[in-house]
């Protein structure tokens, strides 16, 4: 039987209504425990629900901060492509702010040569009859043999022994002829790496087997005006912290300069998220305020805000009123870009000092002490939810150990009742025949 209304007590004696009306009255007195208890759990669940929202607002103004500190640990610094189907960058440091016109002629391709002759059949026919072959790859000279136990001298046993080889190129055997009848394979030979190379296949007798078409081609461009060759398209020290990749043939500039425009959207986020955390914790605080009332949380998240807004620097930049983040008298945090833009402009380095990266200055210190608050794992706010899911399994058993004794009792009552019911129906019914035996002595007289 569950905590709720005990069911309808069915008696045959007129005190059945007597004794339902006891067991409401039994039930009631005995459940009150279960109630309190039950208000307890839901008070504590709403506790939880409201620490899992204040966690997540933290975390997302903690990881505001983190964006702010990695675009300040990279200089602020964008690194740009006016056309990214010619070249493009990426930034692999802190580099510092430079431009570069690029003239590309050629990107650097791979080596491919296929046979010159074909076979019919792949699995059994081959290139040489000896099984003796010389291939080339740049200044790496390898020789085959195929007649060696364990290899085939076929197209597909070549093949296979190349790819098997790490010989610095991959074999692919591809047909040629569009008669199905007549099949006419090929052997296609291509180098692993970009760059103008050697690429040969010979049989024993010397004699070149691959075309020689496609030797592969260098990335040849010019920077500023200055030439440069290089054997792949990817130049990972092209400039400090700077890593170009030549795409295509074509002009291009390239560049690195500071992102002013990045650095003030990810401060304005950081507004935003110190707004929603304020929001949070004010709908906890006096009249009307929400479960977490008066929980220590609610007042180190409070403490954490006022740490935040209140650091001050040792340099040009001071504090964060002067990169534009303001408190008004209610409160919340504002970012006036404009004025951001100006000292960005005119102190760009004073700027990226104050804010530090991830771990120090503004945004670290920040970040530092919002992972304290809210970190899934580790975090205060994570600790407190834990402990009140411990407290609602040990009161989810006190729930049904007081269920049980409620059903216990109504059940003996039931029990009980029952009993009398029937007793006091027996008695009632001798009563009626006691009545109707003296009902006509009582007529007469």
């Amino acid at each position: 039987m569950s905590a709720g209304i005990p069911v309808s007590f069915v008696g045959v004696s007129k005190f059945s209504e007597n004794f339902q009306v006891l067991l409401e009255r039994s039930f009631t007195v005995a459940n009150l425990p279960v109630k309190n208890l039950q208000t307890e759990q839901t008070i504590q669940l709403a506790k939880q629900q409201e620490f899992g929202n204040l966690a997540a607002d933290v975390r997302a103004l903690r990881d505001a901060f983190a964006t702010l500190g990695v675009r300040a640990a990279q200089g602020a610094i964008a690194a740009s492509s006016s056309d990214s189907s010619v070249a493009t960058v990426v930034l692999t440091g802190t580099p510092g702010a430079i431009s570069f016109d690029l003239d590309v002629t050629s990107a650097a391709a791979s080596a491919q040569e296929t046979s010159t002759s074909s076979v019919a059949d792949s699995a059994v026919d081959t290139l040489a009859a000896d099984g003796i072959f010389t291939l080339t790859v740049g200044s790496q000279v390898t020789a085959i043999d195929l007649t060696q136990p364990g290899l085939d001298n076929t197209l597909e046993g070549l093949r296979d022994h190349i790819n098997s080889s790490g010989l610095g190129v991959q074999a692919t055997i591809i047909n040629t002829s569009s008669d199905l009848k007549n099949p006419e394979y090929h052997l296609t030979l291509t180098a692993n790496d970009t760059g103008a190379t050697t690429l040969s296949l010979t049989d024993s007798g010397a004699q070149e087997l691959l075309t020689q078409v496609n030797q592969g081609t260098d990335a040849v461009f010019t920077v500023n005006g200055v030439a440069v060759t290089n054997s792949g398209n990817t130049i990972v020290d092209f400039a400090p912290g700077l890593s170009l990749t030549i795409v295509d043939a074509g002009t291009v500039t390239v560049a690195a300069k500071a992102d002013i425009t990045s650095l003030s959207s990810a401060l304005s986020a950081v507004a935003t998220q110190y707004n929603a955390v304020v929001s949070r914790v004010v709908s906890h605080i006096g009249d009307g305020a929400g479960v977490l009332s008066g929980d220590s949380l609610i007042r180190e998240t409070q403490s954490a805000l006022r740490e935040l807004t209140g650091r001050l620097g040792d340099g040009s930049v001071f504090s964060m009123a002067d990169l534009g983040l303001e408190l008004d008298d209610q409160g919340a945090l504002g970012f006036d870009a404009a004025k951001f833009s100006t000292i960005a402009g005119s102190d760009f380095v004073g700027v990226l000092h104050f804010l530090g990266d991830t771990t120090s200055g503004f945004a670290g210190a920040a970040h530092t002490r919002l992972s304290n608050l809210s970190d899934p794992v580790t975090g205060h706010i994570q600790t407190a939810i834990q402990f009140l899911r411990e407290s609602d399994k040990n009161l989810q058993a006190q729930i049904e150990k007081a269920q049980e004794r409620v059903d216990l009792l109504i059940k003996n009552l039931e029990d009980r009742f029952a009993a009398a019911d029937v007793l006091l129906a027996a008695l009632e019914s001798q009563q009626d025949l006691l009545t109707q035996l003296f009902q006509p002595i009582n007529n007469n007289n």
